[in-house]
């Protein structure tokens, strides 16, 4: 329950909202969203990135900087977090789209993941999307335009929906 109401309350946060105390405090959370992304390692070892709420964990995994091996990578911890106890599935239909599903090998999902496509609706249309595009060729990629799902308000900082699914992060490897 407490997990439900901290995601709930924050989920409810208008960061990009207007006023300017308001705006300050956004641009501190992305801040925040920042630094945990550049030591996203030391999050997962001591637990502490599965312990966000859905606002915060949604704008650490909005960074393009993103400091991890492999989108698979990224993938795992989301099902982590989104494993929680008091994870709603509304929270976390609002968070997976952030995770760049075209870039992950979905031929062999994991237990967890067979799990959320299962129960979420949006896991499901973004799996069967990632593996449409998987078996196009890679020009496929250049002209693809991800399908639209409704993020938490003010998570990307440029205020717009469009995540860019087929886009490698800086630092991922592969």
């Amino acid at each position: 329950l407490r997990t439900r109401l901290r995601d709930a309350m924050h989920a409810a946060l208008p960061v990009a909202s207007p006023p300017s105390r308001l705006r300050h405090l956004g641009s501190a959370c992305h801040a925040l969203a920042e630094l945990t992304a550049v030591f996203l390692p030391k999050a997962v070892a001591d637990g502490s990135l599965f312990e966000l709420d859905a606002a915060s964990f949604s704008m650490v995994l909005a960074q393009d900087k993103l400091v991890v091996a492999s989108e698979s990578a990224v993938l795992e911890h989301a099902l982590r977090w989104a494993s929680r106890a008091g994870r709603t599935e509304e929270v976390v239909s609002r968070v997976m789209p952030l995770v760049r599903f075209p870039l992950v090998s979905l031929l062999r999902p994991s237990a967890a993941l067979k799990r959320l496509q299962q129960g979420n609706a949006v896991v499901a249309q973004l799996i069967k999307e990632a593996l449409a595009l998987q078996v196009k060729p890679a020009s496929a990629v250049t002209t693809f335009v991800p399908t639209r799902h409704r993020l938490i308000e003010g998570v990307l900082p440029d205020d717009t929906d469009d995540v860019p699914r087929a886009k490698r992060r800086k630092y991922c490897k592969d």
